[in-house]
């Protein structure tokens, strides 16, 4: 409560209000309305969106009522109201605000629901002082008593936008009633939106609201340096980071602190001490963003030896600053006496970075020095190095004689052997199987041992398949099994020994191999297959598991969850989570039930995590643990998208477990967004196809758009390749139409289980198998609910 009243404190300074008369307004505004429930109505439309609704198709049913408005029929206040509901599901945020803005209803009916929405729709659209009004005359109904927190904390959030203090603190308290960690969140996130917009005062203004606070400590400790370096009073920033430097600081803020104070002295050209604080930056943290500044700062200074040049050499060239990197090493070589010999390492890493920087010729001259050395371990690093240099530059001849060199060198290398297995790959890819079959038999025999040269025997025994010699590609996965039992690949290897096999007529010795799989990798990929050759319905042995409980702990603090979520306090929300997550201390059933609860909620990523964290420590498998790291959220949209677009929903969840976890506002680092991974220019043109109106890049972050374009632009694939044949729709939707095409030409097409081995791009081979695993699972987990 100490945090409650500071606020009531500042309320009083500013507003010249008791706190007492503060108290009992809000008391009699929490219980002056109740919240009326929908009414029925005798019209089938509007009953058909209000259940597309309820069903979470926010679009769907924004269609339906706008098309039976563009019929002819009249809309009451409460069904704009509903459609406003609908846009206001699918982000839409400029169709709520025509929609609502200047109603004269919105008070009277849904308990102000109508404000609420249109307060969120001008803070969408940034209109920061019509937000806080709208905010605000919805607090004053008081009726929907669940939503006043977080509506609360948004007002604070658009009014401190406006410049509108009191206000702000106004709401601040009204947040804090519901929700005192709400409060602090907000206020937190306050100070950061002031700091990015330059406005340090505000900043400095609001961090006594929040000092003192343990369970902000780590987020806030520097804001008020920070805001009084955004002031531009140096001096006082400067006094603030000291004052840091001298408290119970962990490594990683230490080393922020000391780099902040030695950028603070070397703006004033005290060398000497910004040497000295960037020493002691890199010495508490040489890593992360202020290791990398407090690097270069220490360049910077003029006064460094060779050590220490060095030293910002290599954390400048693990961050990949190649330019700054290359300047520090070459500080470095010039530092050293004459009597010292330079370190090989440090001329190749010196090296390396000319070819970074664009100074080939001058690399290559290096190269051709370094490479004449009595350290065989060297030159391989040499010519390793020179090797990666000229691929970048795309001089394929040098390449080949590089690799010649290497293999002639050094035949039992790693990359002797990648080189061997890369070009086989190349001719597998042309279709020269002869050739391609000796590159990996080379390639087997120069070190089986290798990673590269597990891939060649697994391709060696497809080609032997394709050949028809069903004998040899046995003995091929055979050895394999033989030599490395438990290798990466020994799933695969024993799954084509039973395929070839069986093909053989020896049903015995493949039934051996297929319970071996089932005994020991029953989920994955091949475990799947095996089933499916042994003509069984896939069901693993796996028991049901415990049951959920209700915990009134976690109840209440997913209700704060929600609290966070409802505001937009992304921060205060990742910290809650985790709170929680160590709260549950390790016990199965509440990381089960918390694992479901962040599931529900859209955080699934987080969800599976706990999932397979629990796997890996050793808990038995249970059906219950499976369906969190195999989870099906939005399952009813999923059904029904599924089942108007004629695909089978099992598939489409294998497929989005795969993309996006079931994270819908997911972004991949290429841009695709949400379920299904839509690129926006995807989803831009499909729904125009689709007659989606309204559509933004923001509106692939909800659910039911992304399953609507991702379904369509899925039929698009499946209707490009009309024998239905999933690995290579799969193929298009991952790696693209253009490939799919040709891939589709491959004489393997013919079996689709070797096809999928035939795949050229790692990336792909594994989603296609990830994905036909996923619908095993899925069906056994789900199929029968």
């Amino acid at each position: 409560m100490k945090f409650l009243g500071s606020i009531s404190v500042l309320l009083m300074m500013w507003a010249g209000v008791p706190p007492s008369s503060q108290n009992s307004q809000y008391a009699a505004i929490r219980s002056s309305a109740a919240f009326p429930g929908w009414a029925d109505t005798a019209d089938p439309t509007v009953d058909s969106a209000r259940a597309e609704f309820e069903a979470g198709r926010f679009w769907h049913s924004s269609e339906m009522l706008r098309e039976h408005a563009a019929g002819g029929a009249v809309l009451t206040s409460s069904e704009v109201l509903l459609l406003a509901r609908a846009d206001a599901g699918w982000k839409n945020w400029a169709a709520v605000l025509a929609g609502l803005e200047g109603a004269d209803w919105l008070d009277g009916i849904e308990g102000g629901e109508g404000r609420l929405l249109l307060a969120r729709a001008l803070q969408a659209a940034e209109r920061w002082d019509g937000a806080a009004e709208q905010y605000a005359r919805f607090r004053s109904i008081g009726a929907l008593a669940s939503e006043i927190p977080w509506a609360a904390s948004r007002e604070a959030q658009v009014a401190a936008r406006a410049g509108l203090w009191v206000p702000m603190l106004t709401a601040l308290d009204a947040a804090g009633r519901g929700s005192p960690e709400l409060s602090r969140w907000t206020v937190l996130q306050l100070a950061r939106n002031s700091l990015e917009e330059g406005d340090a005062e505000q900043v400095l203004r609001l961090l006594p609201l929040i000092s003192g606070d343990s369970a902000i400590a780590e987020f806030a400790w520097d804001l008020e340096a920070r805001a009084w370096l955004v002031a531009g009073d140096t001096a006082r920033a400067l006094d603030s980071y000291d004052e840091l430097a001298g408290g119970d600081l962990g490594a990683e803020q230490r080393g922020e602190t000391m780099e902040a104070i030695g950028a603070i002295a070397a703006a004033g050209e005290d060398m000497a001490a910004a040497h000295a604080a960037y020493e002691a930056s890199l010495e508490a943290y040489p890593r992360g963003a202020s290791g990398t500044r407090a690097a270069w700062g220490l360049l910077q200074t003029g006064t460094v030896d060779a050590e220490q040049a060095l030293r910002s050499a290599r954390i400048l060239d693990q961050a990949r600053e190649n330019h700054q990197a290359l300047e520090a090493y070459e500080r470095h070589l010039a530092a050293l006496p004459e009597t010292v010999e330079p370190e090989p390492a440090v001329q190749l890493a010196r090296t390396r970075l000319l070819s970074a920087v664009g100074r080939h010729e001058a690399a290559v001259v290096d190269f051709r020095l370094l490479v004449e050395t009595d350290d065989p371990v060297f030159e391989l690093r040499v010519l390793d190095e020179w090797l990666a240099a000229r691929s970048r530059q795309g001089r394929r001849d040098a390449v080949r004689t590089i690799e010649g060199w290497i293999i002639d060198r050094f035949p039992e290398s790693r990359q002797a052997v990648d080189i061997v297995v890369s070009r086989a790959n190349s001719s597998w890819g042309r279709g020269a199987y002869v050739e391609a079959a000796a590159g990996f038999e080379r390639a087997i025999a120069m070190e089986p041992s290798h990673a590269s040269a597990g891939l060649a025997r697994m391709r060696l025994g497809q080609i032997r398949l394709q050949q028809n010699d069903e004998e040899a590609a046995a003995e091929v996965f055979g050895s394999y099994l033989e030599e490395f039992p438990n290798g990466r690949r020994w799933a695969e290897a024993t799954y084509w020994a039973a395929r070839s096999l069986q093909a053989l007529g020896r049903d015995e010795d493949a039934l051996e191999y297929l319970m071996e799989i089932q005994d020991r990798d029953d989920l994955s990929y091949y475990g799947v297959l095996a089933f499916e050759l042994l003509e069984e319905p896939f069901l693993p042995e796996v028991p049901a598991g415990p049951v959920s409980m209700p915990r009134i702990w976690l109840q209440g603090e997913l209700r704060t969850l929600d609290l966070l979520v409802a505001a937009g306090l992304d921060t205060g929300v990742d910290a809650h989570i985790d709170g929680l997550v160590e709260r549950t201390d390790g016990s199965v059933l509440e990381t089960l039930d918390l694992a479901d609860a962040l599931i529900e909620r859209g955080f699934s990523i987080g969800g599976i995590r706990l999932g397979q964290d629990l796997l890996r420590r050793g808990t038995p498998r249970t059906k219950r643990l499976l369906r969190v790291v195999y989870p099906f959220p939005y399952r009813e949209l999923v059904t029904r998208e599924a089942r108007e677009r004629n695909i089978d929903p099992i598939l489409l969840a294998a497929l989005i477990r795969q993309e996006s976890a079931f994270t819908p506002a997911i972004h991949s680092p290429a841009g695709a967004i949400g379920l299904m991974q839509v690129m926006p220019a995807t989803g831009r043109e499909v729904a125009r196809s689709q007659g989606l109106r309204g559509f933004t890049p923001a509106s692939l972050e909800t659910a039911e758009i992304n399953l609507h374009l991702g379904t369509r632009f899925w039929l698009d694939m499946e209707q490009r390749y009309a024998d239905g044949k999933l690995p290579l729709v799969l193929s298009a939707y991952n790696a693209g139409p253009t490939r799919a095409r040709r891939w589709r030409e491959f004489p393997e097409f013919e079996d689709l289980l070797r096809f999928t081995e035939r795949i050229p791009f790692d990336e792909t081979r594994g989603y296609v198998k990830n994905i036909t695993r996923n619908v095993g699972l899925y069906q056994f987990l789900y199929g029968d609910d």
